[in-house]
């Protein structure tokens, strides 16, 4: 092999093509970790251009202090994302990068549309159904200032219990009734409180062959109540 020209000319070739990769690969590593790419700025922005309401920036600064890694290359952009969508409020967040020493990051919060469970540790309900929890300052101040419904039932039904509080709605929207209060008890059995104190149940949403459907029990329901307040009873 040594005596072969061409073989050696080739073999000296591909060692000095793995030689400049090699340090092409240290100066890039350099250049990257040179301090001109550390991270000094992250900015944070509501999705679809909304305002953000909820998502305090103290709470922001102070969950994200000491936990960023790295710099604008290194960074790895899904612990930044798990960073944010431990804070409270925040439904979904995107990060990407902004050349050269910058994140930037984009949340989504939750509505607040219900109280979920009846005891003093409630959480809240977006209008998907997802069930989502807040500082308890945050809460009582939401409660004071904002009159949401209160769902309770088990978590698994969350969207479903949604669904129905807008069918309810529509529904008794013809008798002017205003639903506070919408509950589904361990035995599948609907029960809803109205702003006025009474209190409808429903029965469950089974239904057994020749009786009424729980859409039809409704209506018949709708229907009948102006006849019987008329009638004096």
């Amino acid at each position: 092999m040594w005596h072969n020209v061409r073989l050696m000319n080739k073999l000296t070739a591909y060692l000095m093509l793995l030689a400049c990769i090699f340090l092409l690969v240290i100066a890039v590593r350099s250049v990257m970790h040179l301090p001109y790419f550390a991270l000094h700025t992250v900015v944070v922005e509501a999705a679809e251009n909304n305002a953000l309401q909820h998502v305090k920036a103290a709470e922001m600064r102070a969950n994200i202090s000491g936990k960023l890694r790295g710099n604008f290359f290194t960074t790895d952009l899904e612990s930044v994302r798990q960073i944010f969508l431990g804070l409270p409020w925040v439904r979904s967040a995107s990060v990407r990068r902004a050349w050269p020493d910058s994140l930037i990051v984009t949340l989504e919060e939750y509505i607040p549309w219900a109280v979920w469970g009846a005891s003093a540790d409630a959480r809240l309900v977006d209008p998907h159904g997802e069930i989502f929890r807040v500082n308890h300052s945050d809460l009582m101040a939401l409660l004071k200032r904002t009159e949401l419904i209160r769902l309770v039932g088990s978590e698994e039904n969350a969207k479903d219990m949604v669904d129905r509080y807008k069918k309810l709605e529509i529904t008794f929207s013809p008798l002017g009734w205003r639903l506070v209060e919408l509950s589904l008890n361990k035995r599948a059995s609907w029960s809803a409180r109205f702003s006025h104190g009474l209190r409808v149940e429903f029965g469950r949403d089974d239904n057994e062959s020749g009786k009424p459907s729980f859409d039809q029990r409704l209506q018949q329901f709708v229907q009948a109540w102006p006849k019987i307040t008329n009638s004096g009873y």
